[in-house]
């Protein structure tokens, strides 16, 4: 066996176990669907839902102050679906509160605020739906959970906004 042999043996090795180990980690989650809907404040906030699925397929329902009203469909890579699965349960999504309206400060007074877009993100696992609505004060990882949706399913290409906060 020549040196060029062995090394085409470890290259298809390492090619065999990375990809055993992609599959796993797709396979080891029982979600099957992520969706963001963002609702609308007294401005201009996008009002829209994204959905994204494990094969990759993403809708798009645009209401109001997108680029792109209506129904639109589009591909990603299934591996942003990966993503946001990994993120999800490292999240632990289906253990977070079901909403978060306002903020409760240590000396007990609530912290409420008016005039801001909700966001819900909805997660199907087989059998179990939840649903997580983020008006003010979720955790920062909620947050940052929402603007991964929308980047993993370019929202953007139907919104107009890079950023859909602002």
């Amino acid at each position: 066996m020549t040196t060029n042999d062995s090394l085409a043996r470890v290259c298809t090795a390492l090619v065999l176990i990375a990809f055993s180990l992609s599959t796993c980690a797709q396979s080891n989650s029982s979600i099957s669907q992520i969706s963001l809907q963002r609702t609308a404040c007294f401005g201009a906030c996008p009002v829209y839902t994204v959905s994204i699925y494990a094969d990759g397929l993403v809708e798009f329902h645009g209401e109001r102050f997108v680029d792109f009203p209506g129904n639109y469909t589009g591909r990603v890579d299934p591996a942003n679906f990966t993503e946001l699965t990994n993120f999800a349960d490292r999240l632990n999504f289906f253990d977070l509160a079901e909403e978060y309206r306002v903020r409760r400060e240590a000396d007990g007074t609530v912290v409420t605020v008016s005039d801001l877009p909700s966001r819900i993100i909805k997660v199907i696992a087989g059998e179990r739906v939840k649903s997580v609505l983020n008006y003010f004060a979720g955790p920062a990882e909620l947050e940052q959970f929402e603007l991964l949706i929308d980047s993993m399913t370019n929202s953007a290409q139907w919104t107009g906004r890079t950023n859909p906060n602002l």
